[in-house]
């Protein structure tokens, strides 16, 4: 046999020097970058979430509490058929002021909890399903940034407002990865086809705004881009349907054009366009991430009310959204048509709630709001790709972090009075439930971030007929717990 080639030997590698040591540390610290926004975007959800246990009722609670005792099933029908026709967060309270009444307890942890976790649960699908790494922490940095520039305490504490907003939320959310994403073919995009029809369903029938954004996103595909396959056709005409449906049913239950000439005088037609020229006032602040009126201040102010911080924390998410140059491009037609109907939505949003209110109201509409506005940008910056993605996630990371520092001082205010918040909502359901006619109902600290008590201080006697002079909180308390009289005291 012939000998065997000895293969010659390998030099050792020389280590780097000059310029190769310097570029090494560069590329060590890019790879930094991205578990520094991970970290600061994972830190200020968690110091936000570990606020759940001071979540409280607001007075639809109590009103729901009384009527679905009185009405049983027929209030339900009546909110699906009538004034609400959401079916996720009518059946999901419905069923969760049944439990209050079964399980004698108000169960906000759990059910905050469970809107959470639904909502984490719609984005971590996509991301897992997908391997959409990247996307989930521009996700979880969209959702940081709207606790940090508006007041997180309905859209998040608020039992029955998380149930339309978190969840809707996170379903569009996930809905917004896909749009950013190249679904491979054939079997990716059927499987893409599959998760978008839940995903849309799921927003759509949470609240009328996804609804709205639904509709507007599948009009503009059907009309602009004309799918090709009788799949994308078939979903994009059910979640349109559904959508339609959600929209109209509460635009006939909820929204009187007569009410535009209440709040704002005049004829129905010049009612409507000083309606119209408030809403794309607070539009464009909302395109800004400015402050906004009839709301309570962010928790990161003072930085939130500085223009050049809003300017900042825009184009630092924006720059951070950008495609990189491995990832798969996008079908752009069709993430120009979903960012075009999410900022649809959010100024069909502020519409109706000027018309509704008479005025923009109210917290969880200003955090879903922005939430809409991040996903879009998000969305529109993943139609470019650019290089050098790891350091150009670097101004976002320290823009989070200083927002996260400026909220500091809300977050402990808030940690501290939870122990008092736990003990009175403790003491004021035992005075509740308890026999008798009379009730004393101790109020709680302000959140800072979380919400305040419905329930204003003083004595409030139930009387036979409308009770019209009473706050209608104190009288849905009252009713809902078969108290005649209720003394609110207030936190010392």
């Amino acid at each position: 046999m012939p000998p065997m080639p000895i293969a010659p030997p390998v030099p050792p590698e020389t280590p780097p020097t000059g310029n190769g040591v310097a570029l090494r540390r560069r590329t060590d610290a890019a790879r930094l970058v991205p578990v520094l926004l991970l970290g600061v975007a994972l830190l200020t959800v968690l110091l936000v979430a570990g606020l759940i246990p001071a979540g409280r009722w607001q007075g639809d609670e109590y009103l729901q509490r009384w009527v679905v005792r009185e009405w049983g099933w027929g209030f339900l029908r009546q909110r699906l058929l009538g004034t609400s026709p959401r079916p996720v967060p009518e059946l999901l309270g419905f069923g969760y002021i049944g439990l209050t009444y079964r399980l004698r307890s108000p169960l906000i942890e759990a059910v905050l909890g469970f809107s959470w976790a639904a909502a984490a649960l719609c984005v971590g699908f996509a991301v897992w399903r997908w391997r959409l790494w990247r996307g989930g922490v521009l996700v979880l940095s969209a959702f940081a940034l709207t606790m940090q520039l508006r007041r997180p305490s309905e859209m998040f504490f608020w039992p029955l407002g998380a149930f339309p907003y978190l969840i809707g939320g996170g379903a569009l959310a996930a809905a917004s990865l896909l749009r950013r994403m190249a679904l491979p073919a054939p079997r990716g995009a059927r499987a893409g086809v599959a998760a978008e029809l839940s995903l849309l369903l799921l927003a759509e029938c949470c609240n009328e705004v996804a609804a709205a954004v639904v509709l507007f996103y599948a009009a503009l595909v059907l009309l602009l881009v004309r799918p090709a396959g009788p799949w994308r056709r078939g979903q994009l005409l059910f979640n349109a349907a559904v959508a339609l449906l959600v929209l109209v049913g509460v635009l006939r239950g909820r929204i009187v054009p007569q009410d535009l000439a209440l709040h704002h005088g005049g004829g129905l037609f010049w009612s409507g366009l000083a309606a119209a020229g408030d809403a794309a006032g607070i539009f464009r602040r909302l395109l800004l991430l400015a402050p906004l009126p009839n709301v309570l201040p962010a928790p990161a102010a003072p930085l939130a009310d500085s223009r050049t911080f809003e300017i900042a924390m825009l184009l630092g998410f924006g720059l951070a959204c950008v495609r990189d140059p491995g990832e798969g491009a996008p079908e752009r037609r069709l993430a120009l048509c979903w960012a075009a109907s999410l900022l649809g939505g959010c100024a069909l949003s502020v519409l109706m709630s000027i018309e509704q209110f008479g005025g923009y109201c109210c917290e969880r509409h200003a955090s879903f709001q922005t939430l809409l506005v991040l996903l879009a940008v998000m969305v529109l910056a993943g139609c470019w790709p650019m290089r050098a993605p790891r350091r150009r996630l670097l101004p976002l990371a320290l823009l989070l972090g200083a927002g996260l520092w400026a909220m500091m001082p809300a977050l402990r205010a808030d940690y501290a009075s939870m122990p008092r918040v736990l003990a009175n909502r403790a003491a004021n359901w035992r005075a509740l439930t308890a026999p008798g006619e009379r009730a004393v109902f101790r109020q709680s600290p302000p959140g800072r971030l979380g919400d305040v008590d419905p329930l204003p201080p003083g004595t409030f006697t139930l009387m036979p007929g409308p009770n019209a002079d009473l706050p209608w909180p104190a009288v849905s308390a009252l009713h809902g717990f078969q108290k005649r009289v209720l003394t609110v005291v207030p936190d010392p």
